[in-house]
């Protein structure tokens, strides 16, 4: 799983200012179905089906894995060791998702909210 993370994979947050809520992500994007599968499967999540552009009909058809919020906390731990090119983002993602452990959404102290923030712009940054 490292490995697929590592080669199709991906490790990163949203923000929404409007609604000043963040969205954490780890998934895997593939052009072919039994990858996907294989780790709905192993790992749960979702599936999703992406459609091909308009504009480029030649594409081929892609599939994305998206882990569950509550198996994010649980995979990346165990995959970490294993991880080569997207290690250091995902022990920050880690770090970023303590933020989030034990709070109301809506009543975030101040000092913690910095953090947050700071953790996902490293995040962003890592992932340029």
């Amino acid at each position: 799983m490292a490995g697929i993370i590592d080669g199709e994979g991906y490790i990163t947050a949203i923000y929404t200012p409007k609604t000043r809520r963040f969205n954490p992500y780890v998934g895997v994007t593939s052009t072919d179905r039994i990858l996907v599968d294989w780790i709905k499967n192993r790992f749960g999540g979702y599936v999703y089906e992406r459609q091909t552009p308009k504009e480029h009909p030649h594409y081929k058809k892609k599939y994305e894995w998206v882990a569950r919020q509550s198996d994010i906390d649980t995979i990346l731990p165990e995959i970490i060791p294993y991880l080569v090119i997207k290690k250091d983002r995902a022990i920050v993602f880690l770090e970023f998702r303590e933020t989030f452990k034990n709070r109301a959404y809506w009543k975030v102290p101040e000092e913690v909210e910095k953090v947050r923030h700071s953790l996902f712009r490293k995040i962003k940054e890592m992932n340029k």
